[in-house]
């Protein structure tokens, strides 16, 4: 049986607490979103249009259509 490297196990450990990372925030966001019982995203809801910014303009026309509507 082959012996691990030095450069392995050090490359693990980072691995393993980048994953544990990974899932705790991934658990944090769901509980917080569960939490204050976020909205779900839209049908087109598009995330490259959200970091360019044109889900806050789509959805305050969505919001002022709702309201004109009612």
């Amino acid at each position: 049986m082959p012996k691990s490297s030095d450069a392995a196990k050090s490359f693990m450990k980072k691995y393993d607490r980048f994953t544990i990372a990974l899932c705790g925030t991934a658990a944090v966001a769901y509980a917080a979103a569960k939490y204050f019982d976020l909205e779900d995203a839209p049908e087109d809801f598009s995330v490259i249009g959200w970091f360019k910014g044109d889900y806050d303009a789509v959805a305050a026309e969505r919001r002022d259509a709702e309201s004109k509507s009612k």
